[in-house]
């Protein structure tokens, strides 16, 4: 399994995938490779530290009110076209 595909399925997982069977795929590959052991362990630590900060972390007003912009723009072209 290339690197990119172990990243993936990690990835997946990591985000719900019920796939295990990615996951049994890509474990050989883990033992083989420690670029990719070392992203495993760098990837769960980002993720229990996200966790631990939880709501602590705030987008800034400005980037919420464009990230807003913007979605509200895409859904109105979306409603404007004849097949939405």
């Amino acid at each position: 399994m290339p690197c990119r595909a172990f990243r993936t399925a990690v990835d997946d997982r990591l985000d719900g995938s019920p796939d295990a069977l990615q996951l049994v795929q890509a474990a050989p590959h883990l033992r083989r490779c420690p670029p990719c052991l070392a992203w495993v362990v760098a990837r769960h630590a980002y993720r229990r530290m996200m966790q631990r900060l939880g709501d602590a972390v705030v987008a800034p007003l400005d980037l919420r009110d464009r990230i807003r912009g913007v979605l509200q723009r895409e859904a109105a072209r979306d409603a404007q076209r004849p097949n939405a």
